[in-house]
Formats: C-alpha cells, structure tokens, sequence
C-alpha cells in the first residue's frame, strides 16, 4: 500500500530529526559525571550476559592497594596484579567493583538510584544504563578524542542492606545499540 509506505518513510524520517548528533549529545561525547559509574571488569561481555541471564550484581568500590612491594611479588610469582586478582575475585561472586572508593561510589549510585525511581515514576521509562564499552573517537585529526558508549543495558538499581547497599539487574527493556553512532 503506497500510502501505508508513505507514512512509514515520514515516521523514519521524523526519528532521525529527532536525534542529536550534536556533541552535546552524551551518547556521541560521554563525559564522566556525578551521575556516572566506572566499572573495572575482567571481560566486559561477561557482565552484559549476566545481566541478560537474569542475574543481579552487587556494586562495591575499589579498595586501595598500598602494599606496593606484596603487590610486586605477587605480580613477580603469577604474572598477575593483585588488583587484577582480587577483580576476578569479586566478579566470580557476582560484584562490579568501580573505580571509585565506598564512600564516592555510594553518592554516584544513590544519585542514579534517585533519578532512576523518579524518571520511572513520573514517565514510566527506564532512564538508568550500563554502558557496556565504548568506541574512541576523534571528528578530525587535530581534534581531540570522544567516547561514545556502544551498548545500553537498561537496568535498575536495588537498594540493600548495610553488607551489600546496591545492587543493579536487568530492566525489561532490551539491550540497545547505540543508534545514534550508526547515524554519524
């Protein structure tokens, strides 16, 4: 039907109107922020599998590894850095671990567990993602380098108890690409 086409070329054409690709645009040129948390992940598709598999993950911060000389040492005898260790560690429980300390990372997540509850209570839409890597990226050879995030991961943060204060899950949305790269 070529009116049925017709309409369906002015929504398309609508949508794309509606896209900032603009470096405003934090999907273009993401910029940490209060209301962001960096996560230090052994394999980062591991993470967005879990959470596709239904599986709840608790948010810890980073401790401060101060003992550089055991730090050497055991880097020395396994190849590996005890920091590097110790994330495999907590991912084997279940555990992101950010690249932020208790207390920083508590005010991140508290913040986006605040704009998260409001923007579902008011518009009944997922507005908290786990950016699941990103893709560096310069407009010209001069200029300097943008991140834009690759995949969304719509999830939800739960607050817990003292042990365990945050944690997020998978929202039911479905993981999304970032679409506005792809218009670029």
């Amino acid at each position: 039907d070529p009116v049925l086409e017709r309409d369906r070329n002015r929504v398309e054409r609508w949508k794309e109107r509606l896209l900032d690709l603009t470096l405003r645009n934090s999907l273009l040129n993401f910029r940490a922020g209060k209301r962001s948390v960096a996560f230090v992940v052994p394999d980062v598709g591991s993470v967005e599998d879990a959470l596709a598999e239904g599986e709840s993950l608790d948010l810890i911060g980073r401790p401060s590894f101060t003992a550089a000389r055991d730090s050497r040492l055991v880097e020395t005898q396994t190849g590996m850095r005890l920091a590097d260790q110790w994330v495999q560690q907590r991912w084997d429980a279940r555990q992101l671990v950010a690249n932020h300390t208790e207390e920083d990372l508590a005010k991140r997540v508290l913040e986006l567990y605040r704009f998260g509850r409001a923007a579902m209570e008011e518009t009944g839409t997922v507005a908290v993602y786990l950016a699941v890597g990103f893709l560096r990226w310069k407009q010209s050879a001069g200029d300097r380098e943008r991140m834009a995030p690759l995949l969304l991961v719509p999830v939800t943060i739960e607050r817990g108890s003292a042990v365990r204060p945050f944690r997020i899950t998978a929202a039911e949305d479905e993981t999304r690409v970032n679409v506005t790269l792809l218009k670029l």
